[in-house]
């Protein structure tokens, strides 16, 4: 789906997403509504939302059939004169990109209130500090002058695209690790042969026996998605894929349980 006026406030009912995860094209969706999520959410610029979704995923003749019906003219005139090193191809792309960014805040105000006000404190106190007590420091960013901004500017934008995004990555991996934990002391209690084997930014991985994956995938379930008072009523549902070891099959052969 592409972000336009029209279809940027689409919303679909839960059934009709299930009914998407069987799609071949699905986990291509998937993928670059992640990419796109993650760009955003993490301050990504329109030159990384370009390289990085746009010229891999659009042809130049779609992204130029974007502008036109987006009637984006006067916006392409304000990019090329921000971009003045590029031309062509890259200055419609950005265009675009500059576009599809402003309408995802447009929509998540509260996204960049909290982004810069992250940046913000950054930059006055030197660190930022999770929910759960985690400390990311962050010195450079509240000492920086004149000269570093002129000749450290790389080094500083991504130590401020660490601290519009260290609290969220903390918070989730705070959350994965506490619900890993409180799996593993269920399973000791229960007849269950599960090993824990894997763990990687907002997932988990295990192997269980075919004879146990109802009651595992319940425990998981449970322990996973249980509410506490740090989540503020934010529901944290989770996607389960299995795969059969015995088949030879990896990852990229699961299916959704």
């Amino acid at each position: 789906m592409k972000i336009t006026k029209r279809v940027e406030k689409r919303t679909i009912t839960l059934d009709e997403l299930i009914l998407m995860k069987e799609s071949k094209d699905f986990e291509r969706w998937r993928s670059l509504g992640k990419g796109n999520n993650f760009l955003m959410i993490f301050g990504g610029s329109p030159m990384v939302f370009y390289n990085n979704i746009l010229e891999t995923n659009w042809t130049p003749a779609e992204i130029r059939a974007f502008i036109k019906t987006e009637k984006l003219f006067a916006l392409k005139e304000t990019v090329t004169n921000r971009y003045v090193r590029e031309s062509g191809d890259v200055i419609d792309g950005l265009t675009v990109a500059t576009h599809m960014i402003k309408l995802f805040f447009d929509n998540y105000p509260g996204l960049m209130e909290r982004i810069e006000r992250n940046r913000a404190y950054a930059q006055t106190h030197g660190y930022i500090r999770t929910i759960y007590g985690a400390t990311r420091i962050l010195t450079e960013l509240m000492l920086a002058g004149e000269y570093d901004k002129k000749e450290n500017s790389k080094k500083l934008r991504n130590l401020s695209n660490i601290a519009a995004n260290a609290d969220i990555q903390n918070f989730e991996s705070c959350i994965v690790n506490q619900a890993m934990y409180r799996v593993e002391q269920r399973f000791k209690d229960s007849d269950i042969d599960v090993r824990l084997f894997n763990n990687i930014h907002d997932s988990a991985d295990f192997y269980v026996r075919k004879t146990d994956l109802k009651e595992f995938a319940k425990i998981v379930k449970e322990e996973f998605e249980r509410d506490f008072p740090e989540y503020e009523g934010l529901p944290l549902p989770i996607d389960m894929v299995y795969v059969d070891k015995n088949l030879g099959h990896t990852y990229k052969h699961g299916q959704n349980f």
